[in-house]
C-alpha cells in the first residue's frame, strides 16, 4: 500500500518494477518515495490502483529509442552475455539484445560456446544488421579479429614452399594444416611422382610435410597444394647424330 495524506493507493507486485518481484524484494520499498501512475480509481474505497512499472517502461522505451538510433552496421558496442544457446549467445548492448550466431563467434571451427562464455560476461561485438521493426539485431565477435586465411595469403603466393601438418586423409587426397585455422588440399595426383592408390599408403595424420602452393582461390578461400616440390622438366627430344650421305 502507498499513502498520500488520507488517500490510499495500492501498488501490485507486478507493477513495482519492470519484472515481477517477490514480497521480500517488495518490502525493501517500504518508506521510500517514488513516482507512480494512476491506473484506476475506486471512489467508494477512496483507493487508487498505482503502477511504477508504467513510468519505468516509458523511461526505458525512450532510452531504447535513443540507442536504436545509434545502431548502425559495422558499429562496435560493449555488451553483456544474457543467454547461451547451442546456436549462439544473446548479448545486451544497453537495453537491446542481439544474437551472435555460432558462425560469428570465432574463426576457429567447432569452438564450444558453453566452454567459452558465461552469463554476465562482458564482450565486444560488432553490428552486422539491425531491423528495428522486428527488433532483430545480428552481432559478430569474430569480425573484430583479422581473418586468419586473409592474413596467411597476404604473406604467401603461388610457388612458395611451406611447412604443414597432415590434418585429414581422404581417398582423393589430403588436407594439410598450414596455419591456425588455415588448411590447404593436396590432390592424390600431386602426392608423389609414383602412382598412389590411396593417400594413406604414404601419409598419416600428424605427419610434418613440405608442400608447394600451386593455387589460391580468394573467392572460395581455398589453397591448392602439391608435394611435388620441383617442376617437372620437359623431356627434350633425343637428337640423332647426322649421317653423311655416301656417294654411290
Amino acid at each position: 500500500m502507498a499513502y498520500k495524506g488520507n488517500i490510499k493507493g495500492f501498488l501490485p507486485l507486478s507493477h513495482i518494477e519492470l519484472k515481477y518481484i517477490n514480497e521480500d524484494i517488495a518490502k525493501s520499498y517500504i518508506g521510500k518515495e517514488f513516482e507512480a501512475e494512476i491506473l484506476d480509481i475506486d471512489p467508494k474505497k477512496r483507493r487508487l490502483i498505482l503502477s511504477r512499472k508504467s513510468i519505468l517502461q516509458k523511461v526505458q522505451d525512450e532510452k531504447l529509442k535513443e540507442l536504436s538510433e545509434t545502431i548502425q552496421e559495422g558499429k562496435v558496442f560493449k555488451g553483456v552475455v544474457k543467454d547461451i544457446k547451442d546456436y549462439g549467445i544473446f548479448v545486451d548492448i544497453g537495453g537491446i539484445v542481439g544474437l551472435v550466431h555460432v558462425s560469428e563467434i570465432s574463426w576457429a571451427r567447432n569452438k564450444k560456446i558453453k566452454d567459452s562464455f558465461e552469463l554476465e560476461q562482458e564482450v565486444e561485438v560488432q553490428v552486422l544488421s539491425y531491423t528495428p521493426e522486428e527488433k532483430r539485431l545480428s552481432l559478430s565477435i569474430k569480425s573484430l579479429e583479422p581473418n586468419p586465411w586473409d592474413e596467411y595469403v597476404k604473406s604467401h603466393k603461388e610457388g612458395d614452399i611451406v611447412d604443414g601438418e597432415v590434418k585429414n586423409i581422404k581417398d582423393y587426397g589430403a588436407f594439410i594444416s598450414l596455419y591456425p585455422i588455415v588448411d590447404g588440399f593436396v590432390h592424390i595426383s600431386n602426392l608423389s611422382e609414383d602412382f598412389v592408390k590411396n593417400p594413406s599408403e604414404i601419409l598419416k595424420t600428424g605427419d610434418k610435410v613440405k608442400v608447394k602452393i600451386i593455387g589460391i582461390n580468394p573467392e572460395e578461400k581455398k589453397i591448392e597444394l602439391s608435394m611435388l616440390l620441383e617442376d617437372k622438366k620437359q623431356e627434350e627430344p633425343e637428337v640423332q647424330p647426322e649421317q653423311n650421305e655416301t656417294e654411290a
